[in-house]
């Protein structure tokens, strides 16, 4: 399928096209991908990608993409558009094959019929971006989001519930448990937060969520005896997370250790010996204080260097 753009001028046409190779020997982000006009693929030219250098998104060898290109010699410089995901079940990959995939299956000529819609399934609600929201998806389980006076930066929100549904295919789920996250709210009204002082109102909050929660200087000699240097992908590999957490400090619940130093403060105060050089009775906070088990302070799940 071509289309003749006419607000680019009458020698401009957009081709579908079949990525066939994302290697480009420039590292300029370019691509190959197969149109209609292609008779060798050896032959087919480089793409250029339309969307700038501070964007970056690689389609993948079989999805589609947009090809414009000059259509008295589709050979000439070529730019694209892409990768043309048709829906959500298929965010990680959406084969196209010249019709044989589903890239196209909502496009007007397609022999092929979309999924079935998902989009307002109790199952999936919470796992992509409202309609409203500035979003920024990635091809799992990461998303950016935007809406309302929030900013949100999630890792793991999306989990395969395919098994519940074979029309939910790929990872389309929210996982309610174990997504971590990143939370940033503001409502000039003021938020369902309340101090120690009535009048207090907040009108903006930060929420980090995760089951662990590792803060690490590399400053800190006992880091760097862990992390010499920084993994060229995951900044932290999976193999040194545990060691990461060993070498680091578990933090104390607040209100936990102000318990614990009211009961050594009442015991420093008001203990009393029966005679001198004799132990203080077992009064006035000695029990709290010989009775109280201090690792029950440190938070199991936040470390810091």
């Amino acid at each position: 399928m071509s289309v003749s753009l006419n607000g680019l001028g009458n020698n401009i046409l957009l081709y579908q096209g079949e990525v066939i190779s994302v290697d480009d020997n420039q590292g300029g982000g370019r691509i190959k991908a197969k149109i209609s006009t292609d008779k060798v693929v050896e032959n087919v030219p480089y793409a250029f990608p339309l969307l700038p250098k501070i964007l970056s998104i690689t389609p993948k060898v079989g999805e589609l993409v947009l090809i414009l290109c000059s259509m008295q010699d589709p050979n000439s410089n070529r730019f694209y558009i892409g990768p043309i995901i048709s829906q959500m079940q298929q965010l990680s990959k959406d084969e196209f094959h010249w019709g044989k995939g589903q890239a196209d299956c909502m496009m007007k000529d397609s022999n092929r019929r979309p999924l079935t819609n998902i989009a307002d399934c109790a199952d999936t609600y919470g796992a992509f971006p409202k309609k409203e929201a500035v979003a920024l998806l990635g091809r799992e389980t990461e998303d950016i989001q935007m809406y309302d006076g929030r900013l949100l930066l999630r890792s793991g929100a999306r989990v395969d519930i395919s098994e519940e549904n074979e029309d939910f295919k790929g990872k389309v789920g929210f996982d309610k448990e174990n997504t971590a996250y990143f939370m940033l709210r503001k409502n000039e009204q003021g938020l369902p937060l309340k101090d120690v002082k009535d009048f207090d109102v907040n009108k903006s909050v930060a929420v980090l969520g995760a089951d662990k929660f590792l803060f690490a200087s590399k400053k800190n000699m006992n880091v760097q005896d862990v992390i010499g240097q920084y993994d060229t992908e995951n900044m932290v590999n999976d193999e040194d997370l545990q060691a990461l957490k060993n070498a680091l400090h578990a933090v104390p619940f607040g209100d936990v250790l102000v318990r614990y130093l009211e009961h050594l403060k009442m015991a420093m105060l008001n203990h009393v010996h029966p005679w001198a050089g004799m132990p203080p009775c077992k009064a006035n906070g000695i029990p709290q204080i010989t009775e109280d088990d201090y690792n029950n302070m440190l938070s199991p799940n936040f470390h810091i260097s």
